[in-house]
């Protein structure tokens, strides 16, 4: 602080310029040059001893800068060191509670131990070990025991499975029985169809060919009635030209015979038109088209329009036939899958029905002692009051076994005869 109470003394400039002014005057005035410059150079090492003076004074300074920022920084680290020791203070005051707690623990621990092994001396721990190993022992032979009973759960339980599934093919029997007699109406209906669709497939063939015969006679008389067109027209050419010769060549004695002539024309012509419409009424007749009044151009055109809806009636009665065909062979099928599976089924009941019959029941004994070391399943003793089991009686299946076969027969001969029919 007493550095900066102390304030810089800079060199007075007011004595340089009197000196010069002495100078001016002497030079000037007077010959006395070397006391002047005596003079000039003493006071230049006055002027620079002040600047070396000025200079130091300016160091100072920047020292007491220095050690200022130092002790700023020892305080610093004072206060964090203060705050360190407080830290640690606090940390040796909960070790010190921590050590008490655990002192206290540990007493507690040592007096439990102390009691333990007052109670372990107190039970006699190889005795113990002796009852243990014996109850080990028995708890291998009850193990042993127990999966000895397990296996022959097992098989009890496998035995009972088979028997309720055997059961269950002979409750199934009955359906089967049921199954078969739908399967019979369902042939026999199948039957039914197949002679009506024979007998409408027949009736649908004769029209067919009665139509095509009527078809044809009728082609015949309209090529009949085509021939009497020409000759009627050959007729009038021939009458024109008469007429014409009549016109030119005509004398009263030639009238007599063109008149006679002409009537046996006409008459002529007239038989043959009554024997065309006697035919031509006698075809639309039988082709049972209505009014017979009508043109022939129009009675030909009714007859094309009869045939082509009977085309198309029986087009459809035949697509109808068909679709009812391919679903009566979907039925059939599905008839001998059935029946394919049923024989399986009595196939495979007819199997476990002779495995049943060879099955031996294994012989129960009386419980024996068991070793530990080597121990075999003991098989618990029948009870006396207990009856025997009976085996299951076989049943007969030869007379089912015959009606599948020939259904199955009769089958294979309705799908041949189905397929004739297609």
């Amino acid at each position: 602080m007493a550095a900066k109470s102390k304030k810089t003394v800079l060199p007075k400039r007011t004595g340089l310029l009197s000196v010069f002014g002495k100078i001016k005057r002497k030079i000037f005035g007077s010959n006395e040059t070397e006391k002047l410059i005596d003079e000039v150079t003493q006071e230049q090492e006055k002027l620079e001893e002040e600047k070396k003076e000025w200079r130091e004074n300016a160091n100072l300074r920047v020292d007491v800068d220095k050690i200022k920022a130092q002790l700023e920084a020892l305080d610093v680290a004072r206060k964090v060191t203060n705050e360190r020791f407080i830290r640690v203070g606090e940390q040796l005051g909960e070790l010190r509670t921590y050590l008490l707690s655990l002192e206290k623990e540990m007493k507690d621990v040592m007096i439990n131990v102390a009691k333990s092994v007052d109670l372990v001396q107190a039970v006699q721990p190889q005795k113990l070990l002796g009852a243990v190993e014996d109850v080990k022992a028995h708890t291998e032979i009850n193990k042993v025991r127990i999966e000895g009973n397990k296996g022959i759960m097992d098989k009890l339980l496998s035995e009972l499975k088979e028997v309720r599934k055997k059961m269950a093919l002979f409750r199934g029997v009955e359906q089967v029985l049921k199954i078969l007699d739908e399967i019979k109406e369902k042939s026999i209906q199948i039957e039914k169809l197949k002679i009506m669709v024979e007998k409408q497939s027949d009736s649908v063939a004769n029209t067919y060919t009665n139509v095509k015969k009527r078809y044809a006679e009728f082609k015949k008389y309209k090529e009949l009635g085509k021939e009497m067109q020409g000759t009627v027209s050959n007729l009038t050419s021939d009458f024109e030209k008469v007429k014409a010769k009549m016109e030119t060549e005509i004398t009263p004695d030639n009238i007599e015979t063109i008149e006679d002539n002409i009537e046996k024309v006409n008459e002529h012509y007239a038989k043959e038109l009554s024997i065309l419409n006697e035919n031509l009424l006698s075809v639309f007749s039988k082709l049972n088209i209505g009014d017979k009044k009508q043109n022939i151009p129009v009675k030909v055109l009714n007859i094309e329009r009869s045939m082509e809806r009977f085309d198309v009636e029986n087009s459809n009665a035949l697509e109808k036939l068909t679709t009812k065909v391919d679903s009566s062979d979907n039925e059939v099928r599905q008839l001998r899958r059935v029946v394919s599976e049923l024989v399986k089924d009595n196939q495979k009941l007819n199997k476990a029905l002779d495995k049943k019959s060879n099955i031996v029941m294994p012989v129960k004994e009386k419980p024996k002692k068991v070793i530990p070391k080597k121990v075999k399943p003991v098989k618990k003793a029948k009870p006396a009051s207990k009856k025997k089991k009976e085996k299951p009686k076989r049943i007969n299946f030869s007379i089912k076994k015959a009606e599948l076969s020939k259904f199955s027969r009769e089958l294979k001969e309705l799908d041949e005869k189905i397929k004739k029919v297609k």
